[in-house]
């Protein structure tokens, strides 16, 4: 279910962190022209999450959770800190064969898992679009000067233009992109032990995490306040 919530994140985000990065044009404004607002609109239609999150989308991240459940665990097992010699022993299990194993209903729990996350998260995107779409216009407004709001405003009023503008965002949901994504994975699981070396590396010249019994007292009634619980039940769940 992470790797679903993760290319969502990424599907959703990738067109903002495209644009992030264009160079500022203008002084950073907190309400948009009447132009910028008028492309966010074309940028960012009503529906624009419906037809993302109910279509391709919802179809691939299933193909997706397919792929992820034929991958071999022993990579997997390897960026999660096992002995790189016996997760190669082991290499040609795969996820889903382990998984069905323990629940032989797994690829139909998933299935139907994805399909639910999906119409449940439709409705609350559709609820958020018109804030997502001020600030985009908000975005536009930060970045370009009113003479390059007014070429693009030009520019998505043509046939052409127009046709981009309400594609846009879907562009990213497109089977030939989301297939590149999927066969990203295999990529990404080889090089996570090394991602992870790489982020143990940056904090080891932090102090380790407490353990319970390194808790002060202070520490042990606070977290017994965040959990809800008096100190003496945390000392049962020790």
């Amino acid at each position: 279910m992470k790797t679903i919530a993760l290319v969502v994140a990424l599907t959703v985000a990738a067109p903002a962190w495209a644009q992030s990065n264009a160079p500022v044009m203008a002084p950073v404004e907190t309400v948009a022209s009447p132009v910028a607002v008028g492309i966010a609109a074309k940028l960012l239609p009503n529906g624009t999450y419906r037809q993302m999150l109910g279509g391709t989308l919802k179809q691939m991240i299933g193909s997706m959770t397919d792929g992820v459940g034929n991958m071999p665990i022993g990579p997997i097992l390897k960026a999660a800190g096992l002995d790189p010699a016996i997760a190669t022993k082991i290499n040609k299990a795969t996820l889903g064969e382990i998984m069905t194993i323990m629940d032989p209903n797994y690829a139909e729990r998933m299935r139907r898992m994805t399909g639910a996350m999906f119409d449940a998260m439709i409705p609350v995107m559709e609820t958020m679009e018109p804030d997502i779409r001020a600030g985009l216009a908000v975005s536009l407004q930060n970045r370009f000067s009113q003479a390059q709001l007014a070429e693009l405003s030009g520019f998505f009023s043509t046939p052409t233009g127009s046709l981009y503008a309400s594609q846009q965002m879907t562009l990213y949901t497109d089977p030939a992109v989301m297939s590149r994504m999927q066969a990203m994975m295999p990529k990404l699981m080889a090089a996570m032990p090394d991602i992870m070396a790489q982020a143990v590396k940056a904090t080891a010249d932090l102090p380790p995490a407490k353990t319970a019994k390194d808790l002060t007292p202070a520490d042990r009634t606070r977290l017994a306040e965040l959990l809800g619980v008096d100190t003496k039940q945390l000392d049962q769940k020790k």
